[in-house]
């Protein structure tokens, strides 16, 4: 094993201790909470705290407790120019958003970086290009800063650049794909992952063109298996080159956080490839999270108890921000000369990646409280328990459960483990049918974007089996007295993988 490899943050301590003085001098909440970290460890001044006694703060448990005022500093007022919103802390309100002031000083400044490589990615100078932005528009982050980051290139570039910016009407994606594809050298969609799945099966259904040797998917806001994105890779018959799917790593806390590039999708192909090589490494050799080369600009990435932390000045300044992701951090150059070690005869390849300018490795392996991502939703644990609860069969069910999210052939399903109460049969496929509808009802009332969803795409590919959720029955005490939760003292509903 290299050394090195692992790293335990990444970006600037110094960024980040600005950051933390100019909060701490214009936010009354902030002040207030790190006075009581300073009392609590019985020192005098906030100048005695070490940076890892700073308290670290959540948008549940810091952020949505107070109002701007209290927050924001005041020379932060005049600079603020937008405002996206993030989804709610709970289901508890339900699901009402929490909103993030942008600042115009920040996004100008980060603005350049992002244009260089988006264009050195796409080489958007040698190709005409249609951007497609396919995600869900409105106050949410995803579709509202992809398409302003796009637009903006195009308006100050002389790039041979278009945007159009349908949103999640797919059905618009489809008409101006069909219309326009012969012009354009290349198309760039940006969808989640598990709307690509659905797009082809609609332009098949429809009989329009789907070029795939042409479209490159930028995605976001959900995980996807390697294996998804090689499959979409042989069937384009794009170059080697050309990356069919591209990942973004962020949020509407925290915004652009990490990106892919073509070595590091090599990697991740290499480690999925070679267990023994993952596992050194510290993966699971079942699934290799999704790897991003982090931002660096102006920020500090921590990872504390596999948990993210960022620190950076924005509208609302973060200084030890838990995002609640889990997550590991690695060095770039140590990453590819372990696998140049393990793989000699194209060492030099790997180690000629590890020489690049790119920055550290950021691998996200999802969520730490209980939340699955549905095209792109967050479907949190509270809300599975709720289906559970008031399905009308209930009183069949011990009330024990898991479930996860897997792509199959493309298209991303999420699994129940439910647990039969002694006595109680398995549901034959006629009653699951009814517990399908039953389950798909219920889900759509704990979280609306789920119901637009299923309206949207999984309805119409019911007809051919295509489900959304799928069921696997078991008998108690299978999963009440399963080693995973029988020496719990809280069950995790969401697993990476199943059935257990």
């Amino acid at each position: 094993m290299i050394a090195n490899v692992f790293l335990s943050e990444i970006g600037s301590r110094a960024a980040a201790k600005m950051v933390f003085d100019r909060l701490l001098g214009g936010s009354r909440a902030y002040a207030d909470l790190v006075s009581q970290a300073v009392k609590g460890l019985g020192k005098t001044t906030v100048t005695e705290l070490a940076w890892a006694e700073i308290p670290t703060v959540t948008k549940k448990e810091f952020f949505s407790s107070h109002s701007w005022r209290e927050l924001v500093p005041q020379e932060s007022y005049n600079d603020i120019y937008s405002l996206i919103r993030s989804s709610g802390t709970s289901t508890a309100n339900k699901n009402r958003g929490f909103f993030w002031p942008q600042l115009k000083s920040v996004d100008a400044r980060m603005e350049p970086a992002l244009h260089s490589a988006i264009t050195q990615t796409f080489r958007l100078q040698e190709r005409k290009t249609l951007v497609i932005i396919g995600l869900s528009l409105g106050s949410w982050a995803g579709g509202e800063q992809y398409s302003f980051v796009f637009k903006t290139l195009a308006l100050r570039s002389n790039f041979p650049l278009v945007v159009f910016s349908p949103g999640n009407q797919h059905q618009e994606i489809l008409e101006i794909i069909e219309k326009c594809h012969t012009e354009f050298d290349q198309i760039i969609i940006g969808v989640c992952p598990s709307a690509i799945f659905y797009l082809e099966r609609m332009a098949q259904q429809a009989g329009t063109p789907f070029p795939l040797d042409k479209i490159s998917f930028l995605v976001t806001g959900e995980p996807f298996p390697e294996a998804m994105r090689q499959d979409l890779h042989q069937r384009s018959g794009q170059n080697g080159d050309r990356l069919a799917m591209l990942s973004v790593y962020g949020s509407a806390d925290t915004g652009f956080l990490g990106v892919e590039s073509l070595p590091l999708a090599r990697v991740r192909q290499f480690l999925c490839q070679h267990a023994d090589v993952a596992e050194s490494l510290g993966f699971p050799p079942t699934a290799i999270p999704n790897l991003y080369h982090a931002q660096t600009q102006d920020v500090l990435l921590e990872v504390v108890n596999d948990e993210l932390l960022v620190t950076k000045w924005q509208g609302l300044p973060l200084v030890r921000y838990n995002l609640e992701d889990r997550v590991a951090f690695y060095s770039w150059k140590s990453m590819c000369e372990t696998i140049a070690l393990a793989d000699a005869a194209n060492a030099s390849i790997w180690k000629s990646f590890g020489s690049l300018p790119l920055s550290d490795v950021l691998a996200v392996y999802g969520r730490t409280q209980g939340c699955v991502f549905l095209c792109g939703s967050n479907v949190f644990e509270s809300m599975l328990q709720q289906v559970i609860l008031q399905s009308t069969v209930r009183d069949s069910f011990t009330g024990t459960f898991v479930a996860w999210s897997e792509v199959e052939h493309g298209q991303q399903r999420l699994h129940w483990q439910i647990e039969m109460k002694p006595g109680q049969p398995i549901p034959t496929a006629g009653e699951a049918d009814a517990l399908h509808a039953e389950f798909v009802a219920l889900l759509s009332e704990q979280q609306p974007e789920f119901g637009e969803d299923y309206e949207k795409f999984y309805r119409s590919a019911e007809a051919q089996g295509l489900r959304i959720f799928s069921f696997h029955f078991c008998q108690s005490p299978h999963l009440s007295q399963h080693s995973r939760f029988k020496s719990a003292t809280k069950r995790k509903i969401i697993i990476e993988k199943g059935p257990l």
